[in-house]
C-alpha cells in the first residue's frame, strides 16, 4: 500500500496528535474506541465515513494506517494525499504561497532571474510585514530589527507546488521571539502569536494595496493607519521586486493557508492577486511613502567604516567615506559623506582606530540602500 508513492520517511513524521487535531478542526468527531490504542473519527453527517489510526508510532503498521487515514481524507476533501499530508504536518504553521502566473509557467518553470526575484521579493515581503507589526511606519530605513530577523530564521521553504510556479514559505506559529511587541494593528485573539500577526498583516496589507489602486485611490495608502492599516514603502518595494521582471500579462498571487490549530477571522483575505499592470502605481505609492531629505541639520556621531576617496591635483586625497551612527530608533545607519582633503585626512587617521569617533553636522538623506549626509559642516574627530 503506497498511495502516490509517498515516502515512508515522511509518513513516519506524522504524529497521531497532529492528525487528530487536523481531523477535529476539519469537523470530524472522535468516537469511543474499544481499543484504547486507536483513535476513531467519523463524520457527523455520515456514520459510514470513518477513519482510524493508532495513537502511537511504535506499532509496526503505523505508517500503513496513516496512509489509510490520508486515503479517507483525500476522498472526502477531494484533494491529493500530498496536499493533506502537508496540512497535517504543518497544522501549527501558516503557509504563504507566492505564485507567478504567466503563459511561460505552464510547465512549472520560469526564467532564472524571475525566479530569484520571486524568492527575494517573498523574503522582503515577510520581513517588511514583520517590521510593520513591530513598529508601524511608512518606511523602515533598515529592516534589521532583531524580532523580525528571528521570525525569518524560524520560517522554512516548503515543497514547490504544481500550477504556475509557486514558492511556499512555512511560518510556524511557535517561532520563539525574544520579546513579544505590543501590536496596535489588530485586535488580538487569545493565543495569537507573532507569526500570525505577521501573516495576517501581510495578507490584509496586500489586499488593501490592490483594492485601493484598482479604484484609483492610491492616496489612501500614503495616509498612515488609514482604516487601521499602515502600508510601508518596504512592502511596496517587495511587491515590485517580484512584479518588475514579469511580462505584462502576468500576475502574482499571494495565498495563505492558515494553521489549523489557530482559527482566522473571516475578514482576513486568504488569497490576493496582484497584476503586473499595477506595478507603475505601486511604484508611485512607494516613492510617496519614502521620506524626502530631512530638512533640519542634525549632529551625528559615529565611526568611519570605509574611505573611497581619490587623489586630487594637489596630491591630497578627498572624497567619500562611509559613516555609521545610531539613529533615534537605536538602529545602525550607514551613510556616505563627501569630505574635503583636510577632513579626509582626519578621517583617514581615525579610521578603525579604537576609541576614535567622527562628529559632523548635516542633513541626512535616506535613499534606499545608500544614504547620504548633505550640506555638512563642523566635521571633527573625537577621542573617547
Amino acid at each position: 500500500m503506497n498511495y502516490e508513492n509517498l515516502p515512508k520517511t515522511l509518513l513516519g513524521q506524522v504524529k497521531a496528535a497532529d492528525l487528530a487535531a487536523y481531523a477535529d478542526f476539519s469537523g470530524w468527531t472522535l468516537f469511543p474506541s474499544k481499543r484504547p490504542s486507536m483513535a476513531i473519527f467519523r463524520r457527523p453527517e455520515s456514520k459510514n465515513l470513518e477513519m482510524a489510526f493508532p495513537l502511537s508510532d511504535e506499532y509496526a503498521d503505523y505508517q500503513d494506517r496513516i496512509l489509510d487515514a490520508l486515503n479517507v481524507l483525500s476522498k472526502f476533501e477531494k484533494r491529493t494525499y500530498g496536499e493533506i499530508l502537508t496540512d497535517v504536518l504543518f497544522h501549527s504553521s501558516d503557509q504563504e504561497d507566492f505564485r507567478y502566473e504567466a503563459p511561460e509557467t505552464s510547465k512549472g518553470t520560469i526564467p532564472l532571474d524571475a525566479g530569484v526575484s520571486l524568492l527575494t521579493g517573498a523574503r522582503k515581503a515577510l520581513l517588511a510585514a514583520a517590521c510593520d507589526v513591530i513598529k508601524p511606519q511608512k518606511f523602515h530605513p533598515r529592516m534589521s530589527r532583531a524580532k523580525a530577523e528571528e521570525f525569518l530564521k524560524g520560517c522554512q521553504m516548503g515543497q514547490t507546488k504544481f500550477g504556475s510556479y509557486v514558492i511556499s514559505v512555512v511560518c510556524p506559529l511557535n517561532i520563539e521571539i525574544s520579546e513579544s511587541p505590543q501590536i496596535p494593528l489588530f485586535e488580538q485573539i487569545p493565543n495569537e502569536t507573532f507569526t500570525r500577526q505577521v501573516t495576517k498583516h501581510l495578507m490584509r496589507s496586500i489586499a488593501y494595496v490592490v483594492s485601493s489602486l484598482e479604484m484609483n485611490q492610491g492616496e489612501k495608502l500614503v495616509n498612515t493607519h488609514q482604516e487601521g492599516i499602515c502600508i510601508s514603502a518596504n512592502l511596496c518595494e517587495a511587491l515590485l521586486e517580484i512584479l518588475n521582471p514579469m511580462p505584462e500579462q502576468a500576475l502574482l498571487q499571494v495565498s495563505s493557508t492558515w494553521a489549523k490549530s489557530l482559527p482566522i477571522s473571516a475578514d482576513i483575505p486568504s488569497s490576493v492577486k496582484v497584476g503586473k499592470s499595477l506595478s507603475r502605481k505601486i511604484e508611485e505609492v512607494s516613492k510617496a511613502l519614502r521620506p524626502r531629505a530631512e530638512a533640519q541639520p542634525r549632529r551625528l556621531i559615529g565611526r568611519i567604516d570605509d574611505l573611497t576617496g581619490e587623489v586630487g591635483p594637489d596630491g591630497k586625497r578627498f572624497g567619500d567615506v562611509k559613516f555609521t551612527f545610531i539613529d533615534d530608533e537605536g538602529e545602525p545607519v550607514t551613510a556616505k559623506i563627501t569630505l574635503d582633503s583636510a577632513e579626509y585626512d582626519q578621517a583617514w587617521q581615525a579610521h578603525n582606530q579604537p576609541g576614535f569617533y567622527a562628529s559632523v553636522e548635516g542633513v541626512l538623506h535616506r535613499a534606499g540602500r545608500t544614504n547620504y549626509i548633505r550640506d555638512h559642516k563642523d566635521f571633527k574627530i573625537l577621542k573617547g
